[in-house]
């Protein structure tokens, strides 16, 4: 349903929005870098966007046909999930996926969900080890299973939290087997 506001309420409420959207122009956005990351058969590309003192660490997934691009266009700043991370205190690393962007050339074959898994959670761990920081995930899609495989594996407790969107359901027999 939706909740009907007085326009008290209304106006208390924007200008709320009005202030957060504020506060959000005035922080300087953190530069964009790329980073090599060590996995197993070889290294993975990733962007990452980190604030001076980051609370905890986002390693984003994306989806099949993307690169970490998708977190974070050129094109979209106002859309990026790694300035907006980064504005809220959490450094986000976009992963390029095996077989994906800068990763193809270690992984010009791509890699099986179970070898993608166990890749990410050795990121996680580096990263909780280097840190100390929780370390949470965020998935798109096919970046969505591997984050719920993550979770869900003997590894799991590496990942303090995972948010997921478009993850599918199940898969026809043709994309079991590619």
């Amino acid at each position: 349903g939706r909740a009907i506001y007085g326009i008290g309420e209304f106006l208390r409420a924007m200008a709320v929005h009005i202030n957060l959207q504020k506060e959000m122009r005035m922080m300087s956005n953190p530069p964009i870098r790329r980073l090599t990351l060590d996995a197993a058969g070889g290294s993975v590309e990733a962007l990452c966007a980190e604030p001076a003192t980051p609370r905890a660490v986002v390693i984003a997934l994306h989806g099949g046909s993307h690169d970490a691009q998708y977190w974070h266009h050129p094109a979209a700043p106002k859309a990026s999930l790694l300035l907006l991370g980064s504005r809220l205190g959490f450094e986000v690393i976009a992963l390029d996926r095996p077989g994906h962007g800068g990763s193809l050339k270690s992984f010009p074959n791509g890699a099986t969900l179970e070898e993608q898994v166990s890749i990410i959670l050795d990121i996680a761990r580096a990263v909780r080890a280097g840190r100390g920081l929780p370390v949470f995930l965020i998935g798109h899609s096919l970046g969505s299973v591997l984050a719920l495989m993550a979770a869900a594996s003997g590894r799991g407790t590496l990942i303090d939290g995972i948010d997921v969107a478009g993850a599918p359901v199940r898969f026809t027999d043709e994309q079991d087997s590619s």
